[in-house]
């Protein structure tokens, strides 16, 4: 699969402290601001958390999905795999 162009990873959340918000930002593209979060809950927290490993998960995922298009598999193993690929293809990859 073909990953999309987005913001270099890696990306990290971090608390803003002059503010109640949570922010995710690109190390590699000199600190831009992916996302932010509308408070410092522990909600809130997780999911900058969650936001800032897309692109690793996202990667890893492509990286197990091209690994096992190699084999053959039981059709539980397709339909997970199937599973997979929708939620790549949901992040913008293309096949």
């Amino acid at each position: 699969m073909k990953a999309p162009n987005y913001t270099p990873a890696p990306w990290v959340s971090k608390p803003v402290t002059s503010s109640v918000l949570m922010k995710v930002f690109s190390i590699e593209a000199e600190g831009i601001q992916i996302g932010w979060t509308p408070n410092q809950s522990e909600e809130a927290k997780a999911n900058a958390q969650l936001i800032a490993a897309a692109p690793d998960l996202a990667e890893a995922l492509s990286l197990i999905l091209d690994r096992l298009e190699t084999e053959t598999h039981s059709l539980a193993i397709k339909g997970t795999i199937n599973k997979a690929k929708e939620a790549l293809i949901k992040a913008g990859y293309t096949l």
